[in-house]
């Protein structure tokens, strides 16, 4: 069976290169040149188009990459002052928390005297 492939595959190639050298076979292999000249033509055509196509591409994934990078250092920016308001805040909470502790302890400190020093009434 390999051997009958074999046979029909060398008839092929041999009935196929006859067509080609043959006087006649000219006009074949001017049609094929042209075919190969006009194919690689459109092919660098193609390849150019596409170069262009990712260069482009290219320049505008660069351009949102760069203001992706802007957006997230202002959102960074954003976030270091309103860390920073918010530690200011919690300070002044701090402040106001000592001062109320303060004036409590006073009072508290106060209140005592004032219910040691009273004459005890009978």
């Amino acid at each position: 069976m390999r051997t009958m492939w074999m046979v029909v595959g060398g008839a092929a190639l041999g009935a196929g290169l006859a067509a080609l050298f043959s006087p006649a076979g000219a006009t074949t292999r001017r049609k094929i040149r042209e075919k190969s000249v006009e194919f690689s033509q459109d092919a660098q055509v193609f390849v150019t188009d596409q170069a262009r196509n990712l260069q482009r591409m290219a320049g505008q994934m660069k351009h949102k990459a760069e203001e992706l990078v802007e957006q997230g250092q202002q959102l960074v920016d954003t976030g270091r002052s309103t860390m920073h308001a918010v530690e200011e805040v919690v300070d002044e909470g701090r402040e106001i928390l000592d001062h109320a502790r303060a004036a409590a302890e006073k009072a508290k400190h106060a209140a005592e005297t004032a219910t040691t020093s009273e004459p005890a009434t009978v």
